[in-house]
């Protein structure tokens, strides 16, 4: 099982690398006693300032579906942004909180949607993907002898399956550039013969034809594939052919990944006011 200084470790390491040639660093503790015994204690002389932060891990109602690994863990991180006290009130000045403040919002806006895996101490993988509110900022107060502070927090989402293969994981390539797709799916359909059999209880089938399909959704971007769509939805060129490649890291990889000659075979676009402009694109194989 992952344990929670693992999730702990993960965002020290990443805030602080967003840190980087500030004049502080972050200490994040994993539970409650931790911090509060570090902000009522004096700050050791250190070469830089120390910003500590706490995560405080939630009570989660989802049930882990028995035997498949498939869990979430949600929790709070909570920052202590310190004031720097001036000889009067209103010579208090708010440098970090502004820069601590800008660097939540940095995490924010690269850790959402961010995918990864952790290994428990059997060494069994689990796939996550990272889910973030927006930070939120607290009320200035006095916080023990760490002084006057300006708290700041965000929720954490992960969401673990052992052994899984995740979006993330998914590739798609057409005509060379990779897609990015926000969703995606591949069909297969089977045409088959039903025939009543004598004697047979039941009625029983044999294939007759197959065909594969893939549909992808993409942001409406200026790329050669999507000039391209557009160009077959409004000209409807059938010679038209796109070269499709997949891979997901587990049936495929990227060296043995799979390769077709598909045409587009339907084409939609969707917008409304205040969104970017959608195309999804439905590929079928081609002769």
């Amino acid at each position: 099982m992952i344990e929670v200084k693992q999730f702990v470790d993960i965002i020290e390491n990443q805030l602080n690398a967003l840190a980087v040639g500030k004049d502080f660093v972050f200490k994040i503790y994993p539970n409650e006693g931790e911090f509060v015994d570090v902000i009522q204690s004096s700050q050791t002389e250190l070469p830089k300032d120390v910003i500590y932060g706490v995560v405080t891990f939630l009570p989660n109602t989802t049930i882990p579906l028995a035997n498949l690994g498939i869990f979430n863990i949600t929790a709070s991180l909570s920052i202590l942004a310190p004031v720097t006290r001036g000889a009067l009130s209103n010579d208090d000045t708010y440098g970090h909180v502004n820069e601590i403040a800008d660097i939540l919002q940095n995490y924010y806006q690269q850790q959402t949607g961010a995918s990864g895996t952790l290994t428990d101490k059997s060494n069994t993988a689990y796939k996550y993907v990272l889910g973030i509110n927006t930070p939120q900022t607290g009320q200035e107060s006095v916080y023990g002898k760490a002084g006057r502070a300006v708290p700041l927090s965000m929720v954490l989402s992960w969401q673990l399956i052992r052994g899984g293969v995740l979006f993330t994981d998914v590739h798609v390539l057409i005509d060379g550039t990779e897609v990015v797709c926000t969703d995606f799916g591949a069909e297969l359909n089977v045409g088959q013969q039903t025939d009543n059999i004598q004697n047979e209880a039941y009625l029983q089938s044999y294939p007759q034809s197959q065909n594969l399909s893939m549909t992808v959704q993409l942001p409406y971007q200026n790329t050669a594939l999507c000039k391209k769509l557009i160009a077959q939805l409004w000209n409807g060129t059938l010679q038209q052919s796109f070269t499709v490649k997949y891979y997901d890291g587990t049936t495929y990889t990227e060296e043995t990944a799979i390769t077709k000659k598909m045409i587009a075979s339907r084409i939609i676009t969707n917008a409304q006011p205040g969104t970017n402009m959608g195309i999804v694109a439905t590929f079928t194989l081609s002769r």
